[in-house]
């Protein structure tokens, strides 16, 4: 958001408000622009843009909580399939394949 911040000045200097000017950059989402329209013409954009800052910071840890979730259970999958396969391939390698080599010594003499 940092990134538009000359423009956003700009667009100010201009002559249009705070919400005009944020929506001009196309970067900042809707419901977030109407509670800051709402907060201008009511005459309280400090205390709406501190509840505004309190809700996008929960909805992030939120976010961030279940992204960390879905991480952990596709890291534990793929541990889980590499152990499963190495442990077939320990199984064939120590049980199976002795048998199977003599067995065809027994059948090849």
């Amino acid at each position: 958001f940092t990134f538009h911040g000359k423009q956003i000045d700009g667009a100010i200097v201009a002559g249009q408000s705070f919400h005009q000017a944020l929506q001009s950059t196309g970067a900042f989402p809707d419901d977030f622009l109407s509670a800051l329209e709402t907060a201008e013409i009511s005459g309280t954009q400090s205390e709406s843009l501190e509840r505004l800052a309190v809700f996008y910071q929960e909805r992030a840890e939120s976010a961030s909580k279940i992204l960390t979730r879905v991480a952990s259970f596709l890291i534990w999958t793929v541990t889980a399939g590499i152990i499963i396969v190495l442990i077939f391939q320990l199984f064939n390698d120590f049980i199976l394949k002795p048998y199977d080599e003599a067995f065809d010594f027994l059948e090849n003499g």
